[in-house]
């Protein structure tokens, strides 16, 4: 019988993995599996990497009804890695989704590959959201340029101060989503209450909101007392238009953007993990050499874990975007907070890229510098 270890996640069986069609197939073997405790490791990071998201969409800032709300397409672009990077992950983590998709006949699991690549394009986000209220260093500030639409309203009804302006995040992940990953995100309203919480912050408030009713989006909101008597008017803002009206980012407060990205994915890691309890699992001691039992999370599959490891890394300023390639990375590791490459090889192509460059422009100028001496 599969059974799975709720301290990770994972089952405690062996396994073999195989891409076979379009799934994920494990087989499943009578022996216990070699122990991988996932606590402090960067899992999330290699599971995110297993898409890298293309920035190529752009729209235009546009008045709108004080009661409207853009919806952001949902097309954003990506690539996925490899099937080979994608067949190592599997090898070490096993299946994602837990028993749905298990055949305990036969001791398998089959998980859709588009199942992975869905999960992984909306942990991906996430990261890349957490990215821009890290060092400021590492921060690349149109790095959600596309994926989020911004909707600033004054002169509105506010239930929090009754007439007030209220600046809100939308983020959307489409209309449809392969199961069984969507099931996941599927919340009754018992566990979207659950989400629900009001948070100060200076004169503001910041809140979210999870819809999964239309489509699978994340909202995240700040509303500030407004008594200036402005008549009522809203408009949907890029994030370059955003941002030049935005408030100024210090060491100690954040800016509005940050506010928001910071909201958008605690909803996210709230609403992966709305199923997760607190109770008592089996824990190997190492240097006891035996199972113990322990208090503390417990998870139905794979994918929560990944979710919770990545909710203790939040806001802790050492996750990035490459620079050079765009693959996401972690600086835990650093000394410094100065790193904004995955890898030295991408820092030295950089370097390169941009060394060919300052050349090729030396190059112009000196043909322009020659073909006016010649003219004259």
């Amino acid at each position: 019988m599969l059974t799975i270890d709720t301290t990770t996640g994972r089952f405690t069986q062996g396994f073999a993995v195989a891409l076979t069609g379009s799934d994920i197939v494990f087989q499943f073997q009578d022996e216990n599996a070699v122990r991988h405790n996932p606590e402090g490791t960067l899992d999330f990071v290699d599971f995110a990497n297993l898409v890298r998201h293309i920035p190529n969409r752009s729209f235009t800032s546009l008045d709108i009804g004080m009661d409207d709300w853009p919806m952001p397409e949902s097309d954003v672009e990506y690539s996925a890695a490899p099937s080979d990077l994608l067949l190592d992950f599997a090898a070490i983590s096993g299946p994602l989704f837990g028993h749905t998709c298990a055949v305990q006949e036969n001791n398998t699991v089959a998980e859709p590959i588009e199942s992975w690549l869905a999960a992984a394009k909306v942990l991906n986000f996430a990261v890349r959201a957490d990215s821009l209220t890290g060092k400021p260093e590492r921060v690349i500030e149109n790095s959600l340029d596309g994926d989020v639409v911004y909707k600033v309203s004054v002169g509105a009804s506010s239930e929090l101060f009754g007439h007030g302006q209220i600046v809100a995040a939308i983020k959307n992940f489409g209309t449809v989503l392969p199961k069984p990953y969507s099931s996941m995100l599927k919340l009754n309203d018992e566990q979207r209450s659950k989400l629900a919480r009001c948070v100060p912050y200076g004169d503001a408030i910041v809140h979210g909101e999870w819809d999964c009713n239309e489509s699978y989006t994340a909202y995240a909101f700040i509303e500030l007392p407004d008594n200036s008597g402005t008549k009522p008017a809203s408009r949907v803002l890029t994030g370059e238009d955003f941002r030049r009206t935005d408030t100024m980012a210090t060491d100690e407060e954040m800016n509005y953007e940050q506010m928001l990205a910071e909201t958008l994915v605690q909803q996210l890691v709230s609403v992966h993990l709305v199923r997760t309890y607190v109770g008592w699992g089996v824990f190997y001691n190492d240097k006891l050499d035996r199972d113990m039992g322990t208090l503390g999370v417990q998870f139905n599959n794979y994918l929560e874990r990944l979710w919770y490891t990545f909710g203790l890394h939040h806001a802790g300023g050492k996750l990035g975007i490459c620079r050079h390639c765009g693959k996401l990375f972690s600086a835990d590791k650093e000394r410094k907070s100065t790193k904004i490459y995955c890898s030295k090889a991408c820092q030295e192509a950089e370097k390169d890229e941009r060394a060919k460059a300052r050349r090729k422009r030396k190059r112009r100028l000196e043909a322009e510098a020659a073909k006016r001496s010649t003219a004259s």
